[in-house]
């Protein structure tokens, strides 16, 4: 297949994924009432999506990074999240007076570009047909589809995460300086989606920058200098705007120190909500300053796991489970529903999920065969396992790997698949001719 009719078929894919996430957006999440926490059914909002919101407003209106209403002191400075999301949906909030339907096509449109990365990822990995096959997966998989109709950074999260995989192949065929510093571009603008991003840089980028500079004959000590201080430079700003204005040190978010009170206490050490995160385990009132509060729900939780040490490993291996559908699947779907996602595309995330994690073994085995790197692929998927272990397990948690296990799918369908047809085929032919060989001569009669 050549350059031009892939790059057609991929634009083709990639228009019916906007129609299909259109029309989700206006048959069901346009009708998420703006303000509330709880409205029946799939009406539901979440407290990140006020957040996302309602801070983009804040930031077209002029008022810089204070706290959204319904969420706080309005004076507050806040780093709730990374700004990714917010300072790409500001725009957005400005020309449309603050329209939550616009915001959603906005986010919408990352996930097509999502889809488009993953082709071209998948292309990079195994040719043209695998590149095709992961477009038409991203397109399709209810766990990308149903986070691109939310004003949420997940979508965000996944399109950046395959732009720094993407990247990642590009240095690996052609090393050296520029490629070096579009991987540490890509990546400083994706720790800047979501804060656990970072893990990417000591997972992906930097062994990946040192042995593709090895392979090629030149120092791959030097490319991995490039691409760490290319996404230092990407994050540094953001960092020292923190630094100048809150009391205590804050880096990409102060947001880690709820999470880890809401995600070590007594609720979800033990019973029904085991493994995952309660907000009535954060009984700290509010202080004068959001970093104050955050350090001390962080000293609040560390105390409680050293008192509480004996059930960590039991809860760290629910909290895996947890994220990757294994463990009350039910639960998990209550959880979406909260967020805005009907419960019937749960049950679609988890079982595609286990579906592509069963053909990510295939996937990866080509992948050492033919000699094609395979850790920018599996690196994804150890983050998300990582950062559910730390803090707890929820379905959107896996967006940064939502593309990696896509690529590896359309490896096991598109390149696997064919191979073993194939193989099959010339085998069957010789396998009857050595019967008919070994045929005994007739009797006469």
């Amino acid at each position: 297949m050549d350059r031009r009719r892939f790059l057609v078929l991929l634009l083709g894919i990639a228009a019916l994924a906007l129609a299909g996430r259109a029309t989700w957006i206006m048959v069901e999440t346009r009708h998420q009432q703006s303000g509330t926490f709880a409205n029946a059914g799939s009406a539901r909002r979440s407290a990140d999506e006020l957040y996302y919101e309602g801070l983009a407003q804040r930031l077209a209106d002029g008022d810089g990074f204070k706290t959204p209403p319904l969420l706080g002191d309005p004076d507050d400075e806040n780093a709730d999240h990374p700004p990714l999301t917010v300072l790409f949906l500001a725009p957005v909030a400005f020309v449309t007076d603050g329209s939550s339907l616009a915001m959603r096509f906005a986010i919408a449109c990352t996930g097509v570009a999502t889809v488009v990365l993953s082709g071209l990822l998948g292309r990079a990995v195994a040719g043209e047909r695998v590149g095709l096959v992961a477009a038409a997966l991203a397109a399709v998989y209810p766990a990308l589809w149903a986070n691109d109709t939310l004003v949420m950074s997940e979508a965000l999260a996944s399109a950046t995460t395959a732009a720094v995989l993407l990247a990642t192949y590009l240095l690996w065929r052609t090393p050296g300086v520029p490629t070096a510093l579009l991987l540490g571009a890509a990546a400083g603008v994706a720790m800047l989606s979501r804060s656990e991003v970072a893990l990417l840089l000591p997972l992906v980028v930097v062994p990946m920058a040192w042995l593709g500079g090895r392979r090629r004959g030149r120092h791959g000590l030097t490319l991995a200098l490039v691409s760490t201080a290319a996404a230092a430079g990407m994050v540094a700003p953001w960092v020292l705007f923190n630094m100048a204005r809150f009391e205590r040190p804050v880096l990409l978010s102060h947001g880690d120190g709820a999470v880890l009170a809401g995600a070590n206490c007594d609720r979800t050490y033990h019973g029904h909500l085991i493994g995952a995160w309660d907000g009535f385990c954060i009984t700290l009132e509010r202080q004068v300053e959001p970093s104050v509060d955050a350090e001390e729900n962080r000293r609040s939780a560390f105390r409680y796991i050293e008192d509480h040490w004996r059930r960590v490993p039991e809860v760290v291996g629910v909290r895996v489970a947890r994220i990757w559908g294994f463990w009350r699947p039910a639960q998990l779907a209550e959880d979406d529903e909260a967020e805005g996602k009907p419960a019937w595309t749960t049950v679609g995330i988890i079982g595609s999920g286990w579906v592509l994690l069963a053909l990510a073994v295939p996937a990866t085995m080509w992948c050492r065969r033919h000699r094609v790197p395979v850790l920018p692929l599996l690196a994804p998927l150890a983050l998300v396992t990582v950062v559910a272990a730390v803090f707890y397990g929820q379905l959107r948690f896996r967006a940064p790997a939502e593309p990696a296990l896509v690529v590896l799918g359309a490896v096991a369908l598109g390149a696997v698949l064919p191979e073993w047809l194939s193989a099959r085929r010339t085998a069957t032919p010789a396998v009857a001719t050595r019967v008919r060989r070994s045929d005994p001569a007739p009797t006469p009669h």
